[in-house]
C-alpha cells in the first residue's frame, strides 16, 4: 500500500441522513466534506474500490434494462 498517497485527514464521517443527501445533489460532495471525501481514505483498499464499481456497473446495466 502507498500511505504516502493517503491524506490525513479524513472525509465525512458523520451521520448520512436526508439532510446530508440533499446537501449532496445541491452541492456535490463539496458541500459536507471539505476534502470531496466521505468516510476516511485510510481503510481503502484497492479491492474495495474494484467492488464498488462491479456492484456500481452491474446497477447501471440492470436498470437500463428494466426500461
Amino acid at each position: 500500500m502507498k500511505e504516502d498517497r493517503i491524506p490525513e485527514a479524513e472525509g465525512y464521517i458523520g451521520s448520512f441522513t436526508e439532510e446530508e443527501t440533499n446537501k449532496v445533489f445541491e452541492g456535490g460532495i463539496g458541500a459536507i466534506s471539505p476534502i470531496g471525501v466521505i468516510g476516511s481514505p485510510t481503510k481503502a483498499k484497492k479491492e474495495h474500490g474494484k467492488a464498488y464499481i462491479e456492484d456500481l456497473a452491474s446497477a447501471l446495466v440492470d436498470h437500463i434494462n428494466s426500461q
